[in-house]
């Protein structure tokens, strides 16, 4: 097997693990960010369609909105055209592709500062609060809860919430790596909601 994609389509052929499925989807697609194989890209788009075609349908919509997630914050324009069509679907995150949409159109236009800082927990969360599409236009009210090394301190989880109120609420995990010096999201996951 080459890709996790290749894996998903062979698990995809056992009909009575539809939920099995679905929870691994959501956490492979989430898993893609930054991916350049065709396979990964394919089965995030298929994934999205996938829920836009089912009738209520609950174990698509999770993987869709992960697809959409990850998705929205690789900042392709290829993923425009899908994105705009699955914004009219109650059932899938309505609100954060529109703010992926967003991120994605202006993202030629959007300055990147170099982010520089002595302590690396600090940097992490920088660039998870000023650099991801959910929390840019909620900056405000975005933190971040917790921020977890491993043991080389070359990867990060960072959970984050955003809350507008107690019945207003949600949070993102989130999988950040260090290459070359720079830390990059290379995982994202819609967690929770109140």
């Amino acid at each position: 097997m080459n890709t996790c994609g290749e894996a998903l389509h062979l698990l995809g052929n056992i009909e009575t693990k539809k939920e099995a499925k679905s929870v691994m989807s959501f956490f492979l697609a989430g898993w893609l960010v930054g991916t350049t194989s065709e396979s990964d890209l394919n089965f995030l788009r298929s994934s999205i369609k996938t829920a836009r075609s089912a009738d209520d349908d609950d174990e698509t919509a999770m993987p869709a909105l992960s697809a959409a997630l990850t998705l929205g914050m690789m900042g392709g324009s290829d993923s425009l055209p899908l994105s705009r069509k699955v914004a009219k679907d109650d059932n899938i995150g309505v609100e954060e592709i529109g703010k992926a949409i967003r991120w994605i159109e202006t993202k030629s236009i959007r300055q990147t500062t170099a982010r520089t800082s002595s302590n690396e927990e600090e940097l992490v969360k920088s660039i998870v609060l000023d650099g991801t599409f959910f929390a840019e236009e909620e900056r405000k009210e975005t933190s971040v809860t917790e921020v977890t090394f491993n043991r080389e301190r070359n990867r990060a989880l960072v959970s984050l919430e955003i809350y507008l109120g107690p019945k207003s609420a949600r949070g993102y995990d989130l999988v950040l790596s260090k290459r070359n010096g720079e830390w990059k999201v290379v995982g994202i996951w819609f967690a929770w909601v109140a």
